[in-house]
């Protein structure tokens, strides 16, 4: 089982080059799904996202409210296994499995917090956190954590190609940070949505369009080697009706309770 804190240390840190601006104090309204991919380099050629989910984030958003709704508790990828040759006679075989627990979450994002929620011996409790320092929340909390960088974002749009991402009309471009020699993709969209786009942070504050699905390269080392894989965020679906304004109170009569350790809650 791989922890989020694992998989919020690989997403941030293929996108601390992001110089950024000014943080959004309205968020929009809306609901949006974006999946978080991982792609062998055998793969990256085709780059086809089916089978090699890792997680979901089904978000409701408010305003300066959003709630992090709890999908299915199952495998979101399945076993994959590879073969990397060491350049000697040795070859090591290496496997990712993937199960995850989603949690269930209140973000303020005025005040910077976040209500976990949680079950414990069959009774509800709420847990307080700074969004700061809380590891279960990726994208909201990397936008915050956002590191101002002198690197700049390379984006070619010149050789473009269409392409539909959530029934949204799109174009396929590459991106690349100025101390890097590889180019990788992104998708956007020049339809407005109602919603602030995370992946224009993690992309580049200034670029006029919606971004809806962004690829970042990722090297872990396992002692005398490494392997290196593309995650890709994507934009899954997306709902412009209003959330109900309920849904983001917290519930009466429930205990909250200071900075619970994960492994408590689960």
């Amino acid at each position: 089982m791989i922890k989020h804190s694992l998989l919020f240390s690989i997403i941030f840190c293929t996108i601390n080059c992001v110089a950024q601006t000014k943080l959004p104090t309205d968020l929009g309204n809306g609901s949006v799904k974006i999946g978080l991919f991982w792609f062998p380099p055998a793969d990256t050629a085709k780059m086809d996202t089916a089978g090699h989910m890792v997680m979901q984030f089904d978000y409701h958003i408010l305003h300066d409210k959003v709630l992090r709704s709890k999908n299915a508790e199952r495998p979101l990828a399945s076993n994959s296994s590879r073969e990397n040759s060491t350049g000697s006679d040795t070859t090591v075989k290496s496997s990712l499995a993937v199960s995850l627990i989603t949690p269930h979450y209140l973000i303020d994002w005025k005040k910077k917090l976040v209500y976990t929620f949680f079950t414990k011996n069959k009774k509800p409790f709420i847990s307080k956190d700074s969004l700061r320092t809380d590891s279960d929340e990726l994208f909201f909390r990397a936008l915050l954590l956002a590191i101002i960088s002198k690197r700049t974002t390379i984006i070619d749009t010149a050789h473009q190609q269409p392409i539909t991402v959530a029934g949204l009309p799109c174009y396929k471009a590459l991106y690349k940070s100025s101390d890097q020699v590889q180019w990788h993709q992104f998708i956007y969209t020049k339809q407005q949505l109602p919603i602030f786009s995370l992946l224009n942070a993690y992309l580049n504050f200034n670029f006029s369009f919606t971004v809806v699905s962004f690829d970042a390269e990722s090297t872990s080392a396992f002692n005398n080697y490494s392997i290196t894989c593309i995650s890709r965020i994507q934009l899954l679906s997306f709902d412009t009706e209003t959330p109900d304004p309920n849904i983001f109170q917290l519930p009466k009569g429930v205990p909250v309770l200071k900075s619970v350790p994960h492994l408590s809650m689960y």
